[in-house]
């Protein structure tokens, strides 16, 4: 998620011109709540890693939408 947030920031282009039809937030957000419900084996630090990694991405490519923030919360 960073090295996607810092190549989109070094070129000066936000995702959605990027990547088109493609919305990379939802693509996230719904892979890693899968992963989260299904591994429960998971320590929960490391969940709070990516979900730490995921917010400071989504704050990074989406500084307008605070929905996003909300959802991550």
């Amino acid at each position: 998620m960073d090295r996607l947030a810092n190549y989109t920031q070094d070129n000066d282009t936000e995702l959605a011109q990027r990547f088109g039809d493609v919305d990379i937030y939802a693509m996230f957000k719904l892979n890693i709540d899968r992963l989260v419900d299904q591994a429960s084996s998971l320590e929960f630090k490391n969940v709070l890693d990516l979900m730490v990694a995921f917010l400071k991405f989504t704050l990074r490519c989406y500084q307008d939408n605070s929905d996003y923030v909300n959802q991550i919360l």
